[in-house]
């Protein structure tokens, strides 16, 4: 019920886990396509996919107000943890 919000969780869980744990240099003015470019170039080509689905994404609903349709939505959340789970 809260697109925004959770898109906004998903891509800032997805920028930890590159700074965390893939050791991806983000400056605090890093844009999302200067992150999506680092992190692709260390991405396995369908995380690297997923991620600039999610960029996109989180770019429309946060910047054009244009939130994805409720099938992306349950994809992208299904997916998260696919690419970006931490093994323990």
């Amino acid at each position: 019920g809260q697109p925004r919000a959770a898109l906004s969780l998903l891509y800032r869980g997805a920028l930890a886990y590159w700074v965390t744990q893939r050791h991806v240099e983000l400056g605090v003015e890093a844009t999302e396509g200067e992150c999506l470019r680092r992190c692709s170039a260390v991405a396995t080509p369908e995380t690297g996919r997923y991620f600039g689905r999610l960029t996109r994404a989180w770019q429309y609903t946060a910047y054009a107000g244009r939130t994805p349709g409720a099938d992306e939505m349950q994809a992208l959340c299904r997916q998260w943890d696919g690419h970006f789970r931490q093994a323990s």
